[in-house]
């Protein structure tokens, strides 16, 4: 929900209400043990709650984004036993947490904007770090929300008229985080085990955005990330050393797009694009680096991507056919595990609006 007090300051307000429950049954084995042995039953009740003001001044040269969140949770989660004999007992918890922000854009000139933001995030664990998969993910009964404190300075330019091109943007940004119970999952073989909160982690990094209109029909796209992730203190229970790169979550990538798109081709108000889009990742691990004969990496991959999407009667009713990973290379997600080859998909869309 959305009110514009004047024409240059509006208020948002918005809330998102979840519930999710799990009760897994195993008649046979009950039968025989006397309780329900399929899992662990249990339930988690979250409400998330943001007011923000946004102010605009200066014939809107200066933008203002002020915000507050709630956060609150409830959760009963079964705690992990490890013999048929026991019934798992119920372990509740309540957390609630505030988050704010601040953040502002200043236009130089027309095409030239500077930007900064502050901001205290929180973010609630998801059902399946909280209640595990009941295979390799195990329930994490303790499990705190993530607290994060972000710093970010960027400059953005969108330049419409110069030669040869339509339109030429960019977006770069430098950023700083302290995170506070970071939730992490570190497999350990084929022990089944619960996401975890991580001691706390500095980090820091850049990220680019390039966009080109070459004209109305052509758009060519690349950005990169880069981000240094890393444990402040030395954890002698799990023996990571101090200032250890943060495992799981990859340090460098790119991601390349090149689009071809024409409206009104076969009739009034039809769209057709055809797009081309390619991720290179690089090296990272998925384990702590503790020693410098470490080989638990994930090998730096380059994969492609091409599709074709064609809409008709105001992009209402529209049909979309995709080849992801179209070279068939091996590509492996954050833990190590092995993605999908070549697949294909397609989807037929229809808009009520």
């Amino acid at each position: 929900m959305d009110y514009e007090f004047y024409k240059k300051q509006t208020v948002y307000w918005n809330t998102l209400f979840k519930y999710h429950k799990e009760n897994p049954e195993d008649d046979l084995g009950s039968e025989m043990a006397g309780f329900n042995t399929a899992g662990f039953p249990g339930e988690v009740f979250s409400v998330t709650s943001g007011l923000s003001l946004e102010n605009r001044i200066w014939d809107e040269r200066i933008q203002n984004l002020l915000g507050f969140k709630l956060h609150y949770m409830k959760s009963e989660i079964s705690k992990p036993v490890y013999t048929a004999l026991n019934v798992p007992d119920l372990e509740s918890n309540d957390y609630v947490e505030f988050g704010y922000d601040e953040s502002v854009l200043f236009q130089i000139a027309k095409p030239i904007a500077l930007k900064a933001s502050y901001q205290h995030a929180v973010r609630l664990p998801t059902t399946e770090e909280l209640f595990g998969d009941g295979a390799k993910i195990s329930a994490a009964v303790g499990l705190k929300p993530e607290e994060a404190d972000n710093f970010n300075v960027g400059i953005s330019f969108d330049f419409r008229e110069i030669p040869l091109i339509a339109r030429f943007r960019f977006d770069g940004d430098v950023f700083y985080s302290y995170l506070k119970n970071k939730i992490h999952y570190m497999t350990l073989a084929q022990i089944e085990t619960p996401y975890t909160n991580l001691h706390p982690i500095r980090g820091w990094g850049y990220e680019g955005d390039l966009k080109l209109d070459v004209n109305e029909y052509i758009l060519l796209g690349a950005n990169c990330t880069f981000q240094n992730l890393r444990n402040i203190d030395y954890v002698p229970k799990q023996g990571i050393p101090e200032n250890a790169v943060v495992p799981n979550i990859p340090r460098y990538f790119m991601n390349y797009l090149a689009e071809f798109h024409i409206g009104d081709l076969f009739s009034k108000n039809d769209f057709l694009k055809f797009w081309w889009s390619a991720n290179y990742t690089a090296e990272y691990f998925y384990g702590w680096k503790i020693s410098s004969r470490q080989e638990r990496k994930i090998p730096s991959s380059f994969s492609q991507d091409i599709g074709i999407e064609y809409s008709i009667w105001d992009n209402k009713l529209g049909w979309s056919f995709e080849v992801d990973n179209l070279m068939d290379e091996t590509v492996y997600d954050n833990y190590g595990e092995s993605k999908p080859g070549r697949t294909f998909a397609t989807k037929i869309r229809y808009s009520f609006k």
